[in-house]
């Protein structure tokens, strides 16, 4: 079913969506959706509903000249409830979560405003819903339950850790990937109803379903943890098949008490139900955090089984051999890594990004990469190693290796700076598709850089002098120093 349907007559309150449009070529896009009918709006393709929102709709979608897959999310800011959102207000809120950079966030790469309406393009929301995932395993085991719910708390670490609160956290906006059996991606999704974290724990609003609600929400005054009782509720869902709690309308929905003397009885470990409890704390202030609950013993024993050394080892490889390279390199790099390297090029750089990442912060300090290094060589050359590392990897400097940063530097550089890649990064830079790329549209993309920086970037690639890159510019910028 299409999101949006093409109208012959258009204003500035319901902009002309121009449709339907040509058919994509059947290998870019997802299998079973060629013969679905599209629809333009900005520079992307509308092609199938996923899912209704309050304030929108969440469609799948193609950039239109490169082919990329993106989600599409569309919000009206004057929604039928008659309740307006803020255009202000959500444009800047949409700017700062667009900066959340983590492999188990669906990462927000644009957005655009057509009239009423905001259109926000993400990852795609590949793999399963959770328990459509959960429904197609033959045998769930407390170590599957354990690997799916740690990504879960490191994607709410991370968003605390940038002052965000999610407050809508359901197994419907959580996506699992599974390409083997060692091998999981999980992905939390769908920001619409996240918040900046309030000193002074006032917020207002029940955000998610009234099943996933924690208790102080119906009293507007709380803080991040109502994201941890929101997944307490997703792991009792995992681990028995029901909800913890009776929602009640409107009221507080933990009356009854927490039952973990029937869970025990059917099986359920004791470092489980613990962590179950820590979750379900009814009182937030005492209520665990997701750096502590990443920490329980629970959480450690279910990623034992989890062998993810030959990754680590490979990245840790490539890691030492990346080059250092001029300012404008490394930012398309970065841009590519963190725009166009989809999750089958790069789940091995996933799992062992999570393995190095100790503390779980979703950046790797020079402390983390030292720890793996000194296992294979002796600490004087890992510490000359690390440093290096840092200085040709850490782009912004603040002494940290980001989640792009680790794919742009630990990839192999045939594989992510391939022709195919390339060509797809100029046609997402190339926003008004005249084949040229100028310094405008660079600051669309590349917000994030400093206008210095766009500037060497065009410096460096301008051969021609014409105050524009073009694709054969852009093409031996990129491949300068690499062999193909």
């Amino acid at each position: 079913m299409g999101c949006v349907s093409g109208k012959k007559k258009g204003n500035a309150e319901n902009p002309v969506i121009r449709g339907p449009v040509s058919k994509p070529t059947p290998d870019t896009i997802p299998k079973g959706s060629e013969n679905l009918p599209r629809f333009a709006v900005g520079p992307y393709e509308i092609y199938e509903e996923i899912v209704r929102l309050p304030y929108g709709v969440i469609c799948k979608g193609v950039h239109a000249s490169s082919k990329v897959v993106r989600t599409i999310k569309i919000i009206d800011s004057k929604p039928s409830d008659g309740i307006s959102l803020n255009p202000k207000h959500l444009e800047t809120e949409l700017k700062s979560l667009k900066s959340l950079d983590h492999p188990n966030i669906v990462k927000i790469h644009d957005m655009f405003v057509l009239g009423n309406k905001f259109y926000v393009a993400m990852d795609p929301c590949d793999g399963l819903m959770l328990l459509d995932y959960i429904s197609s395993q033959s045998k769930i085991t407390e170590s599957l339950i354990g690997r799916i719910l740690s990504q879960i708390l490191a994607a709410v670490s991370y968003c605390h850790s940038k002052r965000v609160i999610h407050r809508d956290l359901n197994p419907k906006f959580i996506y699992v990937t599974q390409t083997d059996s060692n091998n999981i991606n999980v992905k939390v999704s769908e920001f619409g109803s996240s918040a900046f974290i309030d000193p002074e724990n006032k917020f207002c609003g029940k955000m998610a379903p009234k099943n996933y609600t924690a208790p102080e929400v119906f009293e507007n005054f709380y803080n991040e943890k109502c994201d941890l009782w929101s997944v307490g509720v997703i792991f009792h869902l995992l681990l028995a098949g029901n909800f913890p709690f009776t929602a009640k309308q409107g009221q507080n929905n933990s009356d009854e008490g927490l039952d973990l003397k029937t869970l025990k009885d059917r099986g359920f470990s004791d470092e489980a139900l613990n962590l179950l409890s820590l979750l379900l704390e009814k009182d937030f202030r005492l209520r665990i955090t997701a750096n502590e609950a990443l920490e329980h013993p629970w959480i450690k024993k279910a990623l034992q089984g989890v062998d993810s050394s030959r990754d680590v080892r490979y990245a840790l490889e490539e890691l030492k051999k990346y080059k250092k390279v001029s300012v404008a390199q490394d930012l398309i790099k970065e841009f590519i890594a963190s725009q166009i390297v989809c999750y089958d090029d790069s789940q091995s750089v996933i799992a062992a990004f999570q393995k190095i990442d100790a503390n779980w912060d979703g950046r790797l300090s020079k402390d983390e990469l030292l720890k793996h290094y000194k296992e294979s060589m002796d600490e004087d050359t890992a510490q000359k190693v690390v440093q290096q590392i840092f200085e040709t990897a850490d782009r912004d400097k603040n002494g940290f290796i980001e989640y792009s940063e680790f794919v742009k530097a630990s990839m192999r550089a045939q594989s992510l700076i391939s022709f195919t890649n390339i060509d797809k990064a100029f046609k997402l830079l190339d926003s008004d598709r005249n084949l040229k790329i100028s310094s405008e549209e660079l600051k669309i993309i590349l917000e994030d850089s400093s206008d210095n920086n766009l500037f060497k970037l065009i410096k460096e690639a301008d051969k021609n002098k014409d105050g524009e890159i073009d694709f054969s510019e852009f093409y031996d910028l990129i491949k300068k120093n690499y062999s193909s």
